[in-house]
């Protein structure tokens, strides 16, 4: 019986004991900083904020430095301010573009002013980058304002602004707007003239690029402080343009969040004359899919008669914008510096006039030609007998190329002379 005691008594300590080296040798579960990022990516900043401590805790117990890791708990901060302020805004539609290209889709009532692409508006030079370039410029409703960025002395982006005096644009004036260390860009007015909405890269920013409004006191003749313009608009990556048409009650979004490289999505909103934020809850992730534009059907519950009045106001501005087109627009004419005719009648200098006949027949010329060599280029490979035509059309197309070049030269220059703008 003793004996029977003791192997039972021995066989239990032999189950604990190995428990215990089981318990022993369980995985340790560690938090990694790529687990931090994900949570962040999906708006889970509670969750992030007690990663990262975690991380922080440990990394100064090891004397480690904690200065990145602290700088990532105030984007969280940020973040969790952001997600509980989270504006309501019904989206309309989305589109997704090349970066360099979202005036494809963003139309605007002339009532609103003019978005114009930088490289349209300005000689492009070797000190400036292809991140300006494609940057978007903004002209009044008026034609006597032109808002844009330009690099500064220290190569930070700052926005500027000049003025149309008697048919000249005025010397670049700063706007002033943000410190010495941050960047700005995509400019956008509202009809007050006083309203200002731009995109800016600095450190108190959620992402990369974030959207702010700004208003211009007409007492002290500056701006004041900016506001970040929060969730929705702004995201995890970068939002770079806010444009309103008031005209039609449209409002544009331009941001990268959730597409590959060199991509934009475009999103059409209903504006609001005030700010309401959502009430409710961030733990069953509504109000985070929500703040992410995670799917924009989402935000039209109980608003599907806006979204459609929306949908045929864009359409019908779209129509109204090709009818203006047809009849107004025969060709783009850069004069100068953000001065561009579409039509004859633009031009103030009968001589620069004529010549601009000339230029525009030949530019018909140049497109037949063109068409047709691209059908004989598609044709040779099965027919070479083309080949003497094709390089007969290459060569006249070159020449053609050269004599607009130079016909173009001499309308600017008799348009600048009359406009009192030629710089010698």
């Amino acid at each position: 019986m003793r004996i029977r005691i003791l192997l039972i008594l021995l066989l239990l300590c032999s189950v604990v004991n190995a428990q215990r080296r089981r318990v022993k040798a369980a995985p340790k579960v560690t938090t990694t900083i790529a687990d931090v990022d994900s949570l962040m990516r999906l708006y889970r900043f509670e969750e992030a904020s007690t990663a990262l401590q975690t991380l922080i805790n440990q990394a100064a117990k090891k004397n480690e430095p904690t200065e990145e890791l602290e700088q990532k708990a105030e984007k969280i901060r940020i973040g969790a301010n952001m997600l509980s302020a989270t504006a309501e805004v019904v989206f309309v539609d989305s589109f997704v573009v090349d970066k360099s290209n979202i005036l494809s889709v963003l139309k605007l009532d002339k009532s609103n002013g003019s978005l114009d692409y930088w490289k349209n508006i300005f000689e492009l030079n070797q000190g400036i980058g292809k991140d300006v370039q494609i940057t978007t410029t903004y002209i009044n409703d008026f034609k006597d304002k032109l808002f844009y960025c330009y690099p500064d002395s220290t190569g930070h982006t700052k926005l500027f602004c000049r003025y149309m005096i008697d048919s000249k644009w005025s010397a670049p004036e700063a706007l002033g707007i943000g410190d010495d260390e941050s960047d700005e860009a995509y400019p956008f007015v509202l009809s007050d003239g006083l309203t200002l909405y731009y995109s800016s890269l600095n450190t108190g920013n959620l992402g990369g690029y974030d959207i702010y409004v700004t208003r211009y006191n007409t007492d002290t003749g500056e701006y004041l402080k900016p506001e970040n313009l929060g969730m929705p608009y702004n995201s995890l990556y970068n939002d770079y343009l806010m444009a309103i048409d008031e005209a039609n009650n449209l409002g544009w979004l331009v941001s990268d969040r959730f597409q590959p490289e060199g991509k934009v999505c475009i999103y059409l909103f209903i504006p609001n004359e005030t700010r309401n934020v959502y009430a409710m809850d961030t733990k069953d992730g509504q109000l985070c899919r929500l703040a992410m534009i995670h799917d924009i059907a989402a935000s039209q519950h109980e608003s599907k008669n806006d979204v459609i009045a929306a949908k045929q106001r864009y359409k019908d501005m779209l129509a109204s914008l090709q009818k203006n087109s047809d009849l107004r627009m025969d060709f783009t004419f850069h004069v100068y510096n953000g001065i561009v005719y579409h039509s004859l009648d633009e031009f103030k200098s009968t001589k620069a006039r004529q010549i601009a006949e000339n230029w525009k027949e030949l530019n018909f010329k140049r497109k037949a030609i063109m068409t047709e060599l691209a059908k004989n280029r598609k044709k040779l490979p099965s027919d070479p007998s083309l080949r003497p035509t094709v390089v007969k059309q290459e060569n006249a197309l070159e020449q053609l190329d050269d004599t607009i070049k130079e016909i173009e030269w001499n309308i600017r220059y008799e348009e600048q002379i009359k406009l009192n703008i030629y710089n010698k």
